[in-house]
């Protein structure tokens, strides 16, 4: 868990905190937006009991850092009384709770142009990590044409060690995103001025694109006017229901311009560049950002 404000601007709810949980193995993330840190405690016991409810399952240990929303006399209550094992991390030690002080890894530069922001310091550090700075860079993440399948010819692996290694399984398996990774550290989205909020969304799907389960992949985008504020791999179902009710209204996209196939397919480098254009991202060397942010000055 960890606690990010207070936030420069409130939402519209007078909200200037951000909780995030985020479960050990699975990596699924909650967030809760609140007023002040007072609101911490028993918002986190609550979510407590709704998930072991909900999942049927205990909750043995609890990863925080050593901020008082975290470690009070409420909390400790708590966790004696269910046998809950709560572990801080040490002072000045924040990559002990790096599961999720990791989403925080924001490097953000803002000008009167607009606002740039993108990971180029984790990313960099990722690289650096698991030796990957001297590997030539690759122009796609994915290769062009090509579907993932399953392996039948080598040695099975230890699914145990797998899922042991908790902090680096998804690296270990990504080669070639990282390679990509390497070609990219300076690109970021990036919010040009503008006082428009029209709400846009994409949405795709690659039926039965894997060839061994038949299983669908989707994706989704959506955007205030030019800006990407969302983007998931989840799909809902309760896009039917939403529609029926003229909540959502859907617009037919030719192919050419469907920005969800970012998520679902394997695309060329020309293709890829296109997409990545129309969502606003851009590609800003330091020099170029320190030239935007001087502007602030002048």
């Amino acid at each position: 868990m960890d606690l990010c404000g207070p936030m420069s601007v409130e939402s519209v709810n007078r909200k200037k905190y951000i909780l995030v949980i985020v479960n050990d193995y699975s990596r699924f993330t909650w967030v809760k937006c609140l007023r002040s840190k007072d609101e911490a405690p028993d918002f986190i016991i609550k979510f407590l009991k709704m998930i072991q409810v909900r999942l049927k399952v205990p909750i043995c240990r609890i990863r925080t850092d050593n901020e008082t929303e975290f470690i009070n006399q409420t909390l400790r209550e708590y966790y004696e009384e269910v046998s809950i094992s709560h572990e801080t991390s040490v002072a000045r030690s924040p990559q002990q709770n790096n599961v999720v002080e990791r989403r925080n890894r924001l490097q953000i530069s803002q000008s009167p142009r607009g606002i740039f922001i993108n990971q180029s310091k984790y990313a960099l550090e990722s690289l650096k990590k698991y030796g990957f700075e001297s590997y030539d860079p690759v122009d796609t993440p994915i290769v062009e044409k090509s579907k993932l399948d399953e392996d039948k010819e080598r040695k099975a692996v230890d699914s145990s060690h797998y899922r042991g290694s908790a902090y680096q399984k998804a690296h270990t398996c990504s080669k070639r995103i990282f390679r990509y990774l390497h070609g990219i550290i300076n690109r970021g989205l990036w919010y040009p001025k503008d006082s428009s909020v029209a709400l846009t969304a994409s949405a795709y799907v690659n039926h039965a694109g894997c060839q061994d389960t038949s299983h669908s992949t989707s994706g989704s985008l959506q955007f205030l006017e030019e800006r990407l504020i969302n983007w998931s791999l989840k799909r809902y179902h309760f896009i039917k229901e939403q529609v029926e009710n003229e909540v959502i209204e859907l617009y037919f996209v030719n192919t050419e311009y469907q920005l969800a196939d970012l998520f679902t397919k394997a695309l060329g480098r020309d293709r890829i560049e296109f997409l990545i254009n129309k969502l606003g991202m851009r590609s800003f060397t330091p020099k170029t950002l320190k030239q935007l942010t001087d502007e602030v000055d002048e």
